[in-house]
């Protein structure tokens, strides 16, 4: 029968190996725990979140440029907060005139909606780009770009 002490003593290559194995299994859990419990990059997200809601729920509204396979146009958008949800206000001014309000999701640097006429537009927003702070597509190759009215 082997003791304890034996077993402490045993440096045969199974044990060696599986003493190696057990301690990566413990670093690696404390490791994803410790990161588990800690808000990476929380503070920047949310600054970041507040600075693009901010913009984009100017009064004003913005002017949308867009081109795709089917042509180009433009565009007014009024993105307004109602209660706890961000709707969209679209007219389209060319090829013709067209009205339709749609439901705005949010994310940490984007939003997506629907366009009257084009579906899951997704726009980046660059606080970098005064110009056009505002930009993106949507999954039928129609590019969007917005710029302060």
């Amino acid at each position: 029968m082997r003791l304890p002490s034996d077993i402490e003593r045993d440096t045969s290559p199974l044990r060696v190996s599986a003493m190696k194995a057990s301690s990566r299994i413990v670093v690696t859990f404390l490791a994803v725990m410790c990161l588990a419990a800690a808000p990476v990059g929380t503070a920047t997200a949310q600054v970041s979140t507040d600075k693009m809601l901010e913009s984009l729920l100017r009064p004003a509204g913005w002017r949308a440029e867009w081109s795709g396979p089917g042509g180009a146009g433009v565009n007014e958008l009024v993105f307004e907060r109602r209660a706890e949800q961000v709707v969209i206000r679209i007219r389209l001014i060319t090829p013709f005139e067209m009205s339709c309000e749609n439901p705005v999701t949010l994310g940490t640097d984007r939003v997506t909606f629907d366009g009257c006429r084009d579906p899951a537009v997704t726009l980046v927003f660059d606080a970098t780009n005064a110009q056009f702070p505002f930009q993106g597509q949507s999954p039928r190759g129609y590019v969007w770009k917005l710029t302060a009215n």
